[in-house]
């Protein structure tokens, strides 16, 4: 995907695009719906694209739909309890206050320094996509790791540092499959993400592994 920084948030043009043309899962749909909520940047981007995709459509012959269609969109949809959540995929809710919901979801803290709320999915559901929110206390150092699926963070709160580029609240990183890197969170307060995953990360070095396990990562 093409990235894009600008003075406000770092994107990606191809997720915004998909977004407008309704391409994207749940988990990265929510994850663009979020950005969109702390980004008028990211809204105004996103109001541009829908207006592209609606005069496309416009060109396009409508074609009579099957009648397994609907029970087939159905069906590779999560259930609605899923989405019974806090943080929503609804575009026409009222913004969010994220601290609010940083404060009131029900944590699993897994070390002194990192909690995790899952959305949609946990560890044990890999192979699919996974929705959760990551906290980590101002300084924590996530150890070198690759990535086995695809990953987007969307950061809620606070920063992180990869490879020497920091991500702020706003932004959104997409992680590639293969992916090999570590992460080091700003000494200056806590971190929170909204954080998409296909599959686990594969830790570099035997500590790293295990502590993995226990983090749930």
């Amino acid at each position: 995907m093409k990235h894009i920084h600008s003075n406000a948030v770092q994107t990606y043009d191809n997720a915004i695009e998909q977004y407008a043309l309704g391409q994207l899962s749940p988990a990265k749909h929510m994850i663009i719906t979020c950005q969109k909520k702390l980004s008028k940047e990211i809204a105004d981007r996103v109001e541009i694209e829908d207006a592209v995709a609606s005069s496309a459509l416009e060109d396009i012959s409508i074609q009579p739909l099957s009648p397994a269609f609907i029970a087939n969109v159905l069906e590779v949809l999560p259930p609605q309890n899923q989405f019974d959540h806090k943080i929503s995929g609804n575009d026409n809710r009222a913004e969010p206050n994220f601290d609010a919901i940083i404060n009131n979801v029900k944590w699993n803290r897994f070390t002194p320094l990192i909690s995790i709320h899952n959305i949609i999915g946990s560890r044990r559901t890999m192979g699919a996509e996974r929705l959760y929110l990551f906290r980590a206390k101002a300084g924590t150092k996530i150890p070198e790791h690759n990535h086995v699926g695809e990953e987007w963070v969307l950061v809620l709160k606070g920063s992180y540092t990869v490879n020497g580029k920091t991500f702020n609240k706003g932004d959104i990183q997409i992680v590639n499959v293969g992916e090999t890197h570590s992460l080091e969170v700003s000494q200056a307060g806590e971190c929170v993400c909204l954080t998409m995953s296909q599959e686990k990360i594969k830790m570099i070095g035997v500590v790293p592994r295990i502590a993995s396990q226990v983090i749930g990562v």
